[in-house]
């Protein structure tokens, strides 16, 4: 009995370690995939920063893009019309800060010249 005993011990201990080494290689690959995920995911966010970049300025160039469009009368019969009430637009853009001369010739003047489209606003050139 007691060498039957010694075998069921030796067995028991072997299994211990060995899941004890399975466990431990489990986790350190767990821990290895997460962090090189983490270095991906940063170096990935980075690369499409820098294509979201250069397809933004692609699209929509910084110093902007002149468009064959002329805008005309437009403004003046969208307000004549109704479409716009060139008061409330106006009290809008002004509590903004952002009513320029621009915006007052586009509601108010014929205009011939090609329409300039930036990031921010519309302007005219």
């Amino acid at each position: 009995m007691k060498i039957k005993l010694s075998k069921n011990y030796i067995l028991l201990t072997s299994i211990l370690i060995a899941s004890i080494v399975i466990v431990s290689a489990w986790v350190y690959t767990i821990k290895l995939k997460d962090k090189m995920q983490q270095e991906i995911g940063i170096a990935h966010n980075q690369d499409r920063t820098l294509l979201l970049s250069n397809l933004e300025e692609e699209v929509l160039p910084s110093q902007g893009v002149i468009l064959p469009v002329v805008w005309g009368d437009l403004g003046i019969q969208l307000v004549n019309n109704g479409t716009i009430d060139a008061e409330k637009f106006k009290a809008i853009y002004e509590s903004k800060g952002q009513f320029s001369d621009e915006y007052k010739k586009l509601l108010l003047v014929k205009i011939i010249a090609k329409l300039k489209l930036q990031k921010i606003t519309l302007h005219i050139s």
